[in-house]
């Protein structure tokens, strides 16, 4: 690992764009609407044997009413590697005061590996009755990992604590935690998938124009997950400086320059005793700027921190 690092000059906090990147509801007002209540996307092994997602009812009004919801094949095929199985009909049924129901998903366990390891499909919230509407949340993706794949012990869902850097340079970190999903990648049995591996694609979601994950190279003795530095995984409009580049090593610590330094290095996780993994040089995303606030600059032990996960 390099551990020469370089001040950049060119300090981008998206100020003139990323105003925010809340997630909100499309729907304002006070008519009654249904969402999926929870997260956009789930990621699992075949051998959970079934999973549950939430619907919720916004702004009742006490009446009754129902909501289908509909399955879309992937790679997953319902019948094969997947159904709905409560409600069979996939018709949710709300009594009046109801706000909350649940649809059930069985997941189907296929012996052996399949290549390439996982396969995929959707939930979407069809039409409802008795004038409800269909919120923004109305779709989620699902990803169902072959328990049989050599690196399913690492494969899943993993809770990410890391501290994206303040601004100005020098002020701090600030805590943040969120999950991450770790899953196959196609044609190599010894690399990983990583959906977030830093929180911009939360906190700056709404204005990336490209959201790829990121991939890394497993250790034969799971002792290291190395993601290759310069990946192009990320990227904004060209007036937040376009493509990013990932990079290993970052500091707001250092004798001259704006206080923002990075290295060109992979950005490694070593495992723990406890099974967890950690970084401690810090890593970030780099276009014509780099990301301090809105989580593509995570320091590491230069500024007293360092990123850790831990498998759910």
């Amino acid at each position: 690992m390099k551990n020469i690092f370089k001040s950049i000059l060119a300090l981008g906090l998206g100020v003139l764009a990323l105003a925010s990147c809340d997630r909100k509801e499309e729907f304002i007002g006070f008519f009654p609407y249904v969402v999926f209540d929870g997260a956009a996307s789930y990621t699992m092994s075949e051998s959970v044997g079934s999973f549950t997602v939430p619907v919720r009812l916004m702004n009742a009004d006490g009446n009754p009413f129902s909501v289908t919801v509909t399955s879309k094949d992937g790679s997953g095929i319902s019948g094969t590697h997947y159904y709905i199985s409560d409600p069979e009909t996939g018709v949710l049924n709300f009594a009046a005061g109801d706000t909350l129901k649940y649809i059930t998903v069985a997941v189907s366990h296929i012996d052996g590996y399949v290549e390439p390891g996982k396969v995929d499909f959707s939930l979407s919230l069809g039409q409802a009755t008795n004038g409800v509407e269909i919120g923004a949340s109305r779709n989620i993706d699902v990803t169902v990992n072959d328990a049989e794949h050599p690196l399913s012990d690492l494969i899943g869902a993993w809770t990410a604590v890391c501290y994206g850097a303040n601004s100005p340079a020098g002020s701090g970190g600030n805590r943040i935690e969120y999950t991450l999903n770790l899953s196959a990648v196609d044609g190599d049995v010894t690399k990983l998938s990583c959906d977030k591996i830093a929180p911009i694609y939360d906190l700056a979601g709404a204005y990336l124009t490209q959201a790829d994950p990121a991939i890394c190279s497993v250790s034969e003795d799971r002792s290291t997950l190395t993601f290759d530095y310069g990946q192009e995984i990320i990227s904004f409009s060209a007036g937040n400086g376009g493509q990013c580049i990932l990079g290993g090593g970052c500091s707001t610590t250092g004798s001259g320059g704006a206080g923002w330094y990075i290295g060109e290095s992979d950005v490694v996780f070593e495992r723990q005793a406890d099974g967890s993994y950690v970084n401690t040089t810090g890593y970030y995303f780099l276009n014509d700027y780099v990301w301090p606030t809105y989580g593509g600059f995570i320091l590491g032990d230069s500024d007293g921190y360092k990123t850790t996960w831990t498998k759910k």
